[in-house]
């Protein structure tokens, strides 16, 4: 933002000037109760076209941002009101459009919240002097991120604040401490937070050429002065107060003239310091600006005399001149009383008059140079502003403090942490192990310790105060025995010294640690008594091996029990016999085996499915038996017998029976059989049963004789059927 700011300062030593507030503060006790200050403004409105300023927006989550902002402000002022206690004039922020551009929040825009009051006042202490004067305003904003969807304001008034020189002000307008306030949205939650606002109003600043004459009387005589030099005219835009005709207000910040008096020498004619000398300017019907001035002027001369006019007395000044109003011929509308302030000796007064004063201000041109911008940041360097570093343009009224860079970024002359603004920023207080460093409201830097702790207590942690690094340096357990393993156990953080294991698992040897070397010994000890490991041998001694080197040998264990259908062996880790019987099992069910205790050997005897039991009639036509548990079916077998044989059971050669039923292949149940034939005339049937698996078929019966046989079975069913 570049603000247009003018500073004045005086040739008066201090005493001088002392002199001349002490004349001007009696000169005002003489004023009737009630009386209005000629150089207090009258009430106005003062419209800046120009105005610029800055926010800074913090959002969690999304971050904080310093924004530049252009735009135009209305300020309106109400008439002075005197006081026991200083003049105040109330005043009134009436409109505000600003806005601006953001590389974190897009575009920002900042205007008056819509149905609230923004108000504020000046101020000045009691005394002849208005300037320099107290300004703040109590904004309540309405700032838009339209890019981010938010029309946030601060429901808290946000204060911002000057000591000002003129009307209208020049100086920027800010916070002086730290004052983030909250930015709520429609529903009242806080989503941001101001924490930094200025407003430059940037009133107009004409630099302005002046030829001008004075009629004055002294005690030596009268004369007529040429005077020529510059004056620096601050103005606001003009403003239409609803007759359509514009109107601004003004005021004289500087006159510097000099000329030579043929009564009293060189002269120097200049605008009292500390005093307002207001304006105001005003079209009239013929389309000419009518503009008046109040001047408050002190005029030095080679003596020490210091010539001044009376705080209640203002040399009026008038012109009607081209717009813009200020360039052109100005005339005094009368006489004006002259008072003096030697520099030694009392106040004397009155001591002349001035009788006539005329001027005549020429627009500016490249020859005549009031202000200089040499940074290019819009802040108009001594005089005309309050750069305070015109030389860097990040160093400007109104700017962030930077807290970190060892400048005064804002130029209120407190730097980094000193300003109050920098109160919980980041900044560096020169100690790398520190961090992170922040401004206390003691304006001081610092920060906690760095935590270099790496939860290992194993190790001694520290900061490197030239890096900043964290260094982790092993904790030295070494006890000096190179016969001891030396480490830190990390659940204590305690050194441990193991002794060095020399085992080299040979009994026939002697182990130790050299404890000068830190080196295994292993010396050999043959003919000594020892123990292999093994329970099978007994005797063990340590014997010379054949292949070199000494080895624990014993005398193995005898096992053997004579019987050659078990396994013998040791247990080498019990040195227990065991004797394991031999296993003959050869996976097949349909054997019985066994080790032959004679031999050793094993002996495999098939098993004999078993024979059904009796056969029972249930009826003439149906036979029943009993299920065998080792059979997986049954068959029927059918053959005839005379009838004469029956009752006895025949001789085997003559039985003839055949398969009848294979299985249950009648469906009939499977220890059933179902005949309803009949047998041949004098012949008889008989049937025979046989139970049947996976390891063969069982005998269908025996025959009366030889003891021991069985009948032949010539006409076996088929397996399955």
């Amino acid at each position: 933002m570049p603000p247009v700011i003018f500073i004045r300062t005086s040739v008066l030593p201090s005493f001088r000037r002392a002199c001349l507030l002490l004349i001007l503060a009696l000169l005002l006790l003489s004023l009737p109760a009630g009386a209005a200050r000629a150089e207090a403004p009258p009430a106005g409105t003062d419209l800046y076209g120009m105005a610029a300023g800055g926010i800074e927006i913090e959002i969690p989550g999304a971050g904080r941002d310093f924004v530049r902002l252009t735009g135009v402000s209305l300020v309106r002022r109400d008439a002075p009101a005197p006081s026991s206690t200083g003049t105040t004039i109330a005043t009134q922020m009436a409109a505000l459009q600003l806005s601006g551009s953001s590389p974190v929040f897009g575009t920002v825009k900042v205007s008056l919240e819509p149905g609230t009051s923004s108000g504020g006042s000046v101020h000045s202490s009691p005394g002849p002097l208005d300037f320099p004067a107290d300004a703040f305003f109590d904004l309540l904003l309405d700032v838009s991120l339209p890019d981010r969807g938010l029309d946030l304001h601060n429901a808290t008034a946000y204060r911002i604040g000057a000591s000002i020189h003129s009307i209208p002000w020049i100086e920027v307008f800010t916070n002086p401490g730290p004052l983030p306030v909250a930015l709520v949205d429609a529903a009242n939650n806080a989503t941001a937070s101001l924490t930094h606002l200025a407003i430059d109003f940037r009133p107009r600043l004409e630099c302005l050429p002046t030829q001008a004459q004075m009629s004055w009387t002294l005690p030596q005589g009268t004369e007529l002065v040429q005077l020529s030099g510059r004056s620096s005219v601050v103005h606001s835009d003009s403003f239409d107060p609803g007759d359509g005709l514009g109107e601004f207000n003004s005021m004289i910040l500087a006159m510097d003239l000099t000329g030579t008096s043929a009564l009293v020498g060189p002269l120097q004619y200049r605008v009292q310091p500390g005093v307002g000398s207001p304006g105001k300017s005003k079209t009239n019907a013929a389309g000419a600006v009518d503009s008046l001035f109040d001047v408050f002027f002190e005029i030095h001369d080679s003596l020490f005399d210091n010539f001044f006019n009376s705080p209640t007395d203002p040399l009026r000044m008038k012109g009607t001149n081209p717009l813009p109003g200020l360039f052109g011929p100005f005339d005094s509308t009368g006489p004006v009383r002259l008072f003096n302030s030697p520099g030694v000796g009392p106040v004397v007064g009155p001591v002349g008059t001035v009788n006539s004063f005329s001027d005549s201000w020429s627009p500016s041109s490249p020859a005549v140079i009031c202000c200089q911008d040499a940074d290019g940041d819009g802040v108009l360097a001594p005089p005309c502003g309050t750069d305070c570093d015109d030389h860097d343009p990040t160093n400007f009224p109104g700017n962030i403090e930077i807290c970190t860079d060892g400048h005064d970024n804002n130029c209120n002359q407190l730097i980094d942490c000193r300003d109050p603004l920098c109160a919980g920023r980041d900044c560096n207080d020169g100690n790398p192990c520190t961090r992170p460093d922040v401004c206390t409201p003691a304006g001081t830097c610092s920060g906690p310790p760095a935590d270099c702790d790496d939860h290992n207590p194993c190790t001694k942690d520290a900061c490197d105060p030239q890096t900043g690094q964290c260094q982790h340096q092993p904790v030295d357990c070494d006890d000096g025995n190179p016969c001891t393993i030396d480490r830190c156990v990390l659940s204590t953080g305690l050194c441990e010294h193991v002794p060095v294991v020399c085992d080299d698992g040979n009994p026939c040897t002697s182990d130790a640690c050299d404890p000068t070397t830190g080196a295994c010994r292993f010396v050999p000890t043959p003919g000594a008594p020892c123990d292999d490991g093994n329970g099978c041998t007994t005797g063990d001694t340590c014997v010379p091996s054949p292949v070199g080197g000494i080895v624990c040998q014993g005398t193995p264990v005898s096992c053997d029990d004579g019987n050659p259908c078990t396994l013998d062996e040791c247990d080498p880790h019990s040195g227990a016999c065991l004797h394991v019987p031999v296993n003959c099992d050869d996976g097949d069910s349909c054997t019985a085996d066994a080790c032959e205790p004679s031999t050793g050997q094993c002996v495999h005897r098939p098993i004999p499915v078993q024979e059904p039991g009796p056969i029972t009639f249930r009826d003439e036509k149906t036979i029943l038996w009993a299920p065998t548990p080792d059979a997986s079916h049954w068959n029927t077998y059918r053959g005839t017998i005379p009838g004469k044989n029956l009752g006895s059971r025949l001789p085997g050669p003559v039985y003839d029976q055949t398969c009848f039923e294979s299985d249950d292949s009648f469906g009939d149940g499977p220890t059933i059989c179902t005949d309803s034939s009949d047998p041949p005339l004098g012949m008889a049937y008989y049937y025979l049963v046989s139970g049947e698996s996976v390891c063969g078929e069982s005998s269908i019966g025996r025959p009366s004789g030889p003891p021991g046989a069985v009948i032949p079975n010539t006409s076996p069913c088929p397996t399955p059927p």
